[in-house]
């Protein structure tokens, strides 16, 4: 008896899906960035929760495809932030009937927001997720072929260095006193490294087992 396998993913088909999955969670990760949480009188960004898995995502494929098509979807990301900061701005001037839609002050706050956000974002994501797939890839090649989890750790705590200092510096300076920025900075980076580490780490086994098979 034959076995249908139209609805196996074949490789392709699974780096669309991670690549889809790596999108949107960078587009949501920028979205909730611009809300400040406390935990006590640690403030971060709603975003540290979301945002390691983005380079959690990014490793499978640099595991996976390599770095050149890890490249190719983190380009790919940012297309489509560029799409979500350029039509949400002009949403804001678009006409609008004030006695039906009385929400136009909140909506401006949030997505006039976006643009920095996005700015910060960009740089602080081309430059981690860069040195994350590098690394991860360049320690595949000389030593540690056979030692996913040391890689996966290795480029997280490199990569989430280059993001999180970039990024935080980049949104919120200006809008909070230098100390405090210099705290949430060290905050952040220690949050997303613990969860892209306890969380991610085995994540990324599975995914890459399920990329690979």
């Amino acid at each position: 008896m034959s076995t249908d396998t139209s609805f196996r993913p074949d490789s392709t088909s699974k780096l669309t899906w991670l690549s889809v999955l790596f999108a949107a969670i960078l587009i949501t990760s920028n979205l909730m960035a611009g809300k400040l949480i406390a935990f006590g009188n640690v403030v971060l960004p709603a975003a540290v929760i979301l945002y390691p898995f983005c380079f959690i995502v990014g490793s499978v494929i640099a595991e996976v495809w390599g770095f050149g098509k890890a490249r190719q979807v983190i380009l790919m990301g940012f297309v489509a932030n560029l799409v979500l900061v350029v039509f949400t701005n002009i949403a804001i001037y678009l006409p609008f009937e004030p006695m039906i839609w009385r929400d136009q002050a909140s909506y401006t706050m949030i997505y006039q927001a976006v643009p920095r956000i996005f700015f910060a974002s960009f740089v602080g994501y081309l430059a981690g997720e860069f040195v994350n797939a590098f690394v991860l890839t360049w320690m595949k090649r000389m030593v540690f072929a056979n030692r996913l989890y040391i890689r996966v750790i290795a480029s997280m705590v490199v990569g989430q260095a280059f993001d999180s200092g970039l990024f935080i510096m980049i949104a919120f300076y200006g809008i909070m006193p230098v100390n405090a920025l210099l705290k949430m900075m060290v905050v952040h980076y220690l949050a997303k490294v613990l969860i892209g580490s306890v969380v991610g780490t085995p994540l990324v086994y599975g995914a890459v087992q399920w990329a690979r098979n």
